[in-house]
């Protein structure tokens, strides 16, 4: 007699089968199984408010980690920052955020209206870009008000800005797009009309930066469409949308970005204090030489 059956019966082939295909397939069935767990605990520990951003549990109540307690993550910062923000402001900056972008994505629109080629378009496009980069230079004198009196007032005379924002198929977009942006146009006696950021109201604030993150939104879209611009007949496919903006975006805007070397610590030298800077070397200098 055998010991080991020659013919295996049909069920024990079957038991044999699966085991193995268990096996095999355990480890990709394990990571699923995973990831839809983290994807169902994070789905559920996130709600949606009125204002149209995410709010997410708050430190007290994470769970601790390997003994100890989690802190808030970066998005976590952001959310509770513009909710400070937001209560201490007389109006509703949920509201207001969502009206603004609305805004500055409809002159956008206008500003980029016709086909993504030719002289009009790339107008448009130097103009938006320069627009984001005075924004920039506005939040980024914030605590010199000496720097700030510099790049709050845009002389609308000016050759600067008659090249940036005067070319006659988007100048009256580009105005309609500077005052949701928070600038006002003053008239001024000599120097003619002067485009003013007023930096100490919080309304123009909220509009200057709501706007600059439009023009981010924007232009990750032009990156995305790339060179696939020529075959499309308009500049749809780069206007943003209020529904994929978030008030806490605004908090993360100049977060990562480096104030500049000569707002950062005392104010600049001064006219006499670099010539006597100067001075000093120039003796240093002549020492060394008769030495």
């Amino acid at each position: 007699a055998h010991a080991v059956p020659s013919e295996a019966p049909p069920l024990l082939w079957v038991v044999v089968v699966a085991a193995v295909a268990c096996w095999w397939l355990w480890p990709w069935l394990a990571k699923l199984r995973g990831e839809r767990l983290q994807e169902a605990a994070v789905l559920g520990s996130m709600r949606k408010d009125s204002d149209g951003y995410r709010r997410l549990p708050s430190s007290s109540s994470a769970a601790p980690v390997g003994g100890v307690v989690a802190g808030p993550s970066p998005n976590e910062t952001s959310v509770k920052s513009a909710t400070r923000v937001a209560s201490e402001l007389s109006f509703d900056l949920g509201v207001e955020f969502r009206q603004i972008f609305s805004d500055a994505a409809d002159r956008l629109a206008h500003v980029l209206t016709g086909p993504p080629t030719g002289k009009t378009y790339t107008a448009a496009v130097v103009a938006l870009m320069k627009l984001a980069s005075v924004l920039d230079k506005v939040f980024a004198a914030y605590g010199c008000e000496e720097e700030l009196a510099k790049v709050t007032a845009l002389r609308e005379q000016s050759d600067g800005f008659r090249r940036d924002f005067g070319a006659p198929q988007i100048a009256e977009s580009m105005q309609e797009l500077l005052r949701v942006g928070g600038f006002e146009r003053r008239e001024s006696e000599g120097a003619g009309a002067v485009w003013v950021f007023p930096h100490a109201d919080a309304i123009a604030r909220l509009r200057g930066l709501t706007v600059r993150l439009c023009l981010k939104k924007s232009a990750d879209l032009q990156r995305a469409r790339g060179p696939g611009r020529y075959l499309h007949t308009d500049n749809s496919a780069v206007i943003p949308s209020a529904d994929d903006a978030c008030l806490a975006e605004l908090v993360e805007l100049y977060r990562s970005q480096a104030l500049p070397a000569s707002l950062v610590g005392a104010r600049p030298p001064s006219m006499r204090e670099r010539n006597f800077e100067a001075d000093v070397r120039v003796k240093i200098n002549q020492r060394r030489c008769d030495r």
